[in-house]
């Protein structure tokens, strides 16, 4: 594979990871779950999905999947 080709298919990967973590905080945030995560010191903290899910929507790297999968795909 060309180097080309291998960051393709890594940015291909990436979104759907991005789109994948959207949708779940979505679905978690439906129900008002809450999700577990690591902080910083490596300790288990857990926050809610709303919470997380607002975060998220500010983050200008999640911008386009989110325009584009409230777009393409019905909402959760």
């Amino acid at each position: 594979m060309k180097d080309e080709d291998i960051n393709e298919l890594s940015e291909k990967i990436h979104h759907g990871l991005r789109l994948a973590e959207y949708r779940m905080l979505k679905e978690k945030a439906l129900h008002d779950e809450d999700i577990v995560v690591c902080d910083k010191a490596n300790n288990i903290v857990y926050i809610p999905a709303k919470v997380a899910l607002a975060k998220l929507e500010q983050d200008a790297t999640y911008a386009t999947i989110i325009n584009k999968s409230e777009r393409k795909f019905p909402k959760l």
